[in-house]
């Protein structure tokens, strides 16, 4: 027997374990310091079958049964904690569930089938991004087409900035979004976009932030989206089951690599 994430208690109840199913839907390993030396740490964003996420902190005496479980594993968890407090990174609020869990030394882990096939994207369409409520801590997933990338910026410059990328993507209704990738992000995402591909580049954008900016000589502001640190992820012509399908249209003299589109915003695959 296994619970839903869903069904977790919501607070840490005395002598209460739970037995889970799920994906390891990230995985993040830091380290900290004290004065002793350093210290490897280890959490989870785990997900269930049905799409609910939940933080999760390794216990560091249990670090080595679990430092070598790969993201992306399906796996069963015995004797999980819940706990009332909540790993949240205020700029980065990728669970979906109130509590966390502490997995202890006591704890288990061992390798399941697959309970889904679903990747676990929530696609945000264009259309709601440009309507401007979009908490900047909150990330989203976008599935689109490349239209325009620019250059990426100099490894060095004056201003001592991070380097940076921009470019846009468009969806069915021919509706654009700027995006603009930074630091390690922007470097993957140019050298990505700089090897071979076809004329249409279609693109997954996971855990990307909606941001505003400030018109130049304007009081207006312009919307865009930026890339979420260390956790966003991005893929170009994804080969990945369940995602929506492209389709082509208007096809004549200007058929070109912005008519083969996506379809399906607000959906989940």
């Amino acid at each position: 027997m296994y619970q839903l994430l869903k069904d977790l208690p919501p607070r840490f109840i005395q002598d209460t374990y739970a037995t889970i199913k799920v994906k390891v839907f990230r995985k993040v390993k830091g380290r900290y310091t004290t004065d002793d030396g350093t210290t490897p740490t280890l959490s989870f964003l785990l997900v269930d079958e049905e799409g609910t996420k939940i933080h999760a902190a390794v216990n560091d005496l249990a670090y080595g049964t679990f430092e070598d479980v790969p993201e992306g594993a399906w796996i069963k968890i015995a004797s999980a904690v819940v706990s009332s407090a909540t790993w949240k990174d205020p700029n980065h609020l990728l669970s979906t569930h109130m509590s966390m869990l502490i997995i202890p030394s006591t704890a288990t882990c061992s390798p399941i089938p697959p309970l889904s096939d679903h990747h676990f994207f929530n696609f945000t369409s264009f259309e709601e991004v440009n309507s401007g409520f979009f908490n900047i801590a909150y990330p989203i997933d976008l599935i689109g087409t490349i239209h325009t990338v620019g250059k990426l910026s100099p490894t060095k410059n004056s201003a001592g900035a991070e380097r940076s990328i921009p470019f846009t993507i468009t969806n069915a209704r021919n509706v654009e979004l700027y995006c603009i990738a930074y630091g390690r992000v922007a470097e993957e995402f140019s050298y990505h976009w700089l090897r071979p591909h076809g004329a249409v580049v279609r693109c997954i954008l996971s855990e990307w932030r909606v941001s505003r900016s400030r018109v130049m000589h304007s009081m207006s502001y312009e919307d865009m989206i930026v890339d979420g640190g260390e956790y966003c992820r991005f893929w170009f012509d994804p080969d990945m089951p369940g995602l929506p399908p492209m389709v082509r249209r208007n096809e004549g003299e200007d058929a070109n690599f912005s008519e083969v589109v996506e379809m399906g915003d607000n959906s989940s695959a």
